[in-house]
């Protein structure tokens, strides 16, 4: 079996963070800069090396979309073992996890990976979006919030995934395709600093894709992008005018209003005692919902 992982690298949010008012960036708010790699995509490593293990004869590639200087999550997947890791680099400064996956896209169009193999969500923006977008681009099946893996070979991959409430799904999933893991897919093994250290010292393979979404051959790709905004939606209540004597803005607040007809007649007054009065006035701002 041949094996694709995505992974990234996040800050470490057991320190104090802080959001920069300027970028809308997450920062800590030392001046040393902590990182680590990304909860369940460790996970998704994981889980792949198991399979690799099951499986003699397989490999395990580790990938990232990531800028220089952010290759923490590659250095570790290197000193846990993967068979190689490579960086992807994007001309241009198209951001955000749609690009991302079509970055990732574009890199496994001409591979033939059996599984492709991402974090359920990333700690930074928790889209859960990457995993999706990719088997979406490239027309392969997925299965989503996969929590334990029961069997894989090369032809079919049958996982456990969670559902609300608790409840789990048993499901399986015709290969290759994309499956995305939660952090509790797989228990992490430690990895010695020595390990890490020694990582840090291999040389990263880089690859510099050219990519246009609107030039984009990947079938899950629309042609074309129309962005339209949203349209608010207000709830309009009244409120009477604060200039007005109480008597007049209670009678305005009991009408909705309305304004008074012209009429003849008098208008309807509500009798009783002091209580009762109060009741069924606050039945009808309760009604109304003004309270």
């Amino acid at each position: 079996m041949k094996l694709a992982v995505c992974v990234k690298e996040v800050l470490d949010s057991r320190l104090p963070l802080q959001v920069v008012a300027q970028t809308g960036e997450v920062a800590h708010l030392g001046s040393e800069r902590v990182a680590l790699i990304n909860p369940s995509d460790r996970a998704a490593l994981e889980v792949s090396l198991i399979l690799r293990d099951q499986n003699p004869g397989s490999r395990v590639e580790v990938f990232s979309a990531c800028a220089a200087g952010e290759e923490d999550a590659l250095y570790f997947a290197v000193a846990r073992g993967a068979d190689s890791v490579e960086r992807l680099v994007q001309n241009g400064h198209l951001a955000g996890p749609p690009y991302t996956a079509l970055l990732l896209a574009n890199r496994f169009a001409n591979e033939k990976f059996d599984l492709i193999c991402c974090g359920d969500e990333t700690l930074d923006n928790s889209s859960a979006m990457v995993g999706p977008l990719i088997a979406e681009l490239l027309d392969y099946p997925q299965v989503t919030g996969v929590t334990k893996v029961r069997e894989c070979s090369r032809g079919k991959l049958l996982a456990e995934r969670s559902l609300d409430r608790g409840h789990r799904e048993l499901v399986e999933m015709e290969l290759p395709g994309v499956a995305t893991f939660k952090i509790e897919a797989a228990e992490p093994r430690y990895v010695s600093v020595r390990r890490l250290e020694q990582a840090r010292r291999r040389e990263i393979a880089v690859r510099q894709l050219d990519i246009e979404p609107s030039k984009s051959r990947l079938p899950g790709w629309p042609g074309s992008e129309k962005k339209v905004p949203p349209r608010a939606r207000v709830k309009k209540k009244f409120t009477p005018d604060a200039n007005l004597p109480p008597a007049e803005r209670v009678k305005m607040i009991m009408a909705g209003g309305m304004a008074p007809q012209q009429s003849s007649q008098s208008s309807a007054i509500l009798e009783g005692d002091p209580d009762y009065l109060s009741e069924q006035l606050f039945r009808f701002l309760r009604h109304h919902e003004f309270v």
